[in-house]
């Protein structure tokens, strides 16, 4: 019996105790995080404040300690702090040096200030590990800066089969893939001896919200599209594919997670494919612009996309339901054409701050020539007088001569994979010209 229970008859409630030396996550408020920036930051809890309501945390990368209320304790996670490293010191809990609200726990050292840690969700697989270490130490000798060969080791986690130096990734290209990830989904969702298949999507086929099939758990559905998504930032050959299939997360059914495994078996047979970026001297930006019409069997609207290239590989791509209904193939495209005409222009922008500003006109390619001719043309009249006023910003930019609308037969569109699911024989080949190999 505490002293604290025989004078009141309670016991004393000891809910506030925590672990000592537990890590523990800080809400940052609002007024001093960015907009993009993490709202709560890990430290390490050290004690109990002795004149307010709060913990003592410590920052073992600011090294500093501060004092909060608004935490989250993970008690059972711990931290690796390793064997030689003096900067995880933890502070004494005495009065003297705490009393502010941050205060440097090594009055002597100043430490600048560093990205929080919490930005990297987690840490890399074992494998990778090992790999940017082979690979960063050929970089030791090429760059001595140390940031750049953090932003190189960053890469490396990235790249499967980067180059072995950075003489070589400079002279013979870089090929990008992620095997390693799409292995992952695979073992994930129970895929790892499916049966292969030659596309993503069955050519010709049409899903919809009304589907009168057996309902799936939304959550496992969610989380398949969600890793297909990640995926897409190397594999454009399965953008259109995994958009299609997260039109339906919200009522999923056996049609939609079969589609959805479809995808999983195409990548099954294309596990090592990615984007080889090869050497090059040519900095002239090229777009592809093209659209379905009414492909949406539930709402009737298109899907837009477009494809950009600075040499033989694309490097920025999107697949995109429409905003609004079009009423012809000619207002889709023409649609499509300025979602296009928007991106080239910032594209063009940011090359410009890289050092590789757009002198000529960037060029659009378009198989339709109504929407071309549209474009080109300043008079209103009737046609086109019901479509929305931001549209027509394609107008301004060729009249400006930022920009030039290109015919291209519907065979050498390579936007066409984007839009809609193609036969086997041209979604090879539009996947070649994307740029997409599995050899180095």
């Amino acid at each position: 019996m505490t002293p604290q229970e025989a004078w009141s008859g309670r016991k004393p409630g000891i809910a506030h105790l925590r672990v000592f030396g537990s890590k523990v996550y800080a809400h940052v408020p609002d007024q001093t995080r960015s907009k993009l920036g993490d709202k709560s930051m890990p430290f390490i809890f050290i004690g109990y404040d002795s004149n307010t309501k709060g913990y003592k945390l410590y920052d073992p990368t600011s090294q500093k300690t501060m004092i909060s209320r608004d935490v989250e304790f993970d008690e059972e996670g711990a931290w690796d702090f390793g064997t030689d490293n003096d900067s995880t010191f933890i502070p004494p809990l005495g009065d003297q040096g705490t009393m502010e609200q941050v205060t440097d726990v090594q009055q002597e050292q100043t430490t600048p200030p560093t990205s929080p840690t919490s930005s990297v969700r987690s840490s890399p697989p074992s494998f990778l590990n090992e790999r940017a270490t082979e690979r960063t130490r050929s970089l030791d000798g090429v760059c001595e800066d140390t940031e750049r060969l953090e932003d190189l080791t960053l890469f490396c986690l990235f790249a499967d089969c980067e180059p072995v130096s950075f003489e070589e990734a400079t002279t013979n290209g870089v090929f990008i893939t992620q095997e390693h990830y799409a292995k992952e989904i695979l073992k994930t969702f129970k895929m790892e001896d499916c049966k292969p298949i030659n596309t993503p999507v069955e050519c010709g086929v049409k899903l919809s919200k009304n589907d009168k099939g057996e309902k799936v758990d939304p959550t496992l559905y969610k989380s398949l599209v969600g890793s297909l998504r990640y995926l897409t930032c190397t594999r454009p050959d399965i953008l259109y594919a995994t958009g299609l299939v997260s039109r339906y997360m919200e009522n999923p059914t056996t049609t939609h997670f079969k589609a959805a495994k479809r995808i999983l078996r195409y990548i099954k047979g294309t596990i090592d494919y990615g984007l080889l970026y090869s050497a090059t001297n040519d900095y002239r930006l090229v777009g592809y612009s093209d659209s379905d019409w009414a492909g949406d069997t539930d709402d009737r609207k298109s899907t837009s996309g477009y494809v950009f290239y600075m040499g033989d590989t694309a490097f920025t791509w999107m697949s995109k339901k429409q905003p609004i209904v079009t009423l012809s193939t000619c207002e889709a495209e023409y649609v499509a054409a300025t979602f296009s005409v928007c991106h080239a222009i910032w594209l063009r922008s940011l090359l410009s701050e890289l050092g590789w500003p757009q002198k000529e006109p960037t060029t659009i390619c378009v198989d339709n020539k109504s929407a071309i001719a549209l474009s080109k043309n300043p008079v209103f009249h009737n046609r086109s007088k019901h479509i929305d006023t931001r549209y027509h910003y394609i107008k301004e930019c060729i009249a400006n001569q930022e920009i030039q609308v290109e015919y291209v037969k519907s065979q050498d569109q390579v936007a066409d994979i984007f839009t809609k699911p193609l036969n086997h024989e041209d979604f090879i080949k539009i996947r070649t010209l994307l740029g997409m190999t599995n050899q180095v």
